[in-house]
């Protein structure tokens, strides 16, 4: 038989070299997905609760409270009857309901959704008058919306999310929180300061959502 070519062994060589390269290569990536999912299992999701609450004059047809139709990660206290805001935490809040025909003007793309929140105080048996606004939110729904805003028709049954930051420098206080999703005629993205429904519907702001959370502002749950 004749001799093997000098180029045909070092291709051949060639050959096993590289499927041990990409044998090794292939190893690796395994570990390191295998690393990563482990850090993603170590990483506590943030749980959701029924959010308990009172409907103040939602456009959207929402479900009794008990029905799960609003979601927040702000635990329930049972013993006071409130949702606890921990301090300098992120929470966010789901409304889910279904759009009434003719309830508001469609589509909403060109308008938008804005989220509005404000706080009364309640310090003992009294209620601050003044309600305080919660600007550090996300204020433009539409991008928690599904489905999408413009994709929005009457009788869907659609949900609404967003999210606000709990001020750190808050003094331990129980509080009222009325959560509005408001559909604007002209797009305003400035926090919203004006609370009252009459008020806004006249500004053309209408009250998709308006629900009132029992909540207490206090620091954050910490685990033993």
């Amino acid at each position: 038989m004749g001799s093997v070519l000098p180029c045909a062994r070092e291709s051949a060589q060639h050959r096993a070299t590289k499927h041990e390269t990409l044998s090794k290569l292939s190893n690796m990536n395994k570990i390191v997905l295998l690393c990563l999912v482990g850090l993603l299992q170590l990483v506590p999701a943030q749980r959701s609760y029924k959010a308990k609450f009172s409907d103040c004059g939602s456009i959207l047809k929402i479900a009794p409270a008990l029905q799960g139709s609003v979601s927040i990660t702000a635990p329930y206290n049972s013993q006071t009857g409130r949702h606890i805001l921990g301090k300098g935490k992120n929470v966010k809040i789901c409304i889910n309901g279904t759009i009434v025909p003719n309830s508001l003007p469609l589509p909403i793309a060109g308008a938008g959704l804005k989220t509005s929140a404000h706080g009364k105080l309640l310090l003992g048996a009294l209620t601050v008058p003044l309600p305080v606004e919660f600007c550090d939110l996300k204020l433009d729904s539409c991008p928690g919306a599904t489905p999408s805003c413009q994709d929005m028709k009457y009788g869907d049954e659609v949900q609404l999310c967003s999210a606000l930051t709990v001020p750190t420098a808050s003094p331990d206080v129980d509080v009222e929180v009325t959560w509005k999703v408001l559909r604007e005629e002209v797009s305003d993205p400035s926090c919203e300061t004006e609370f009252d429904l009459a008020k806004l519907k006249q500004k053309n702001k209408l009250p998709l959502v308006c629900i009132n959370i029992p909540a207490r502002v206090q620091p954050p749950r910490t685990r033993g």
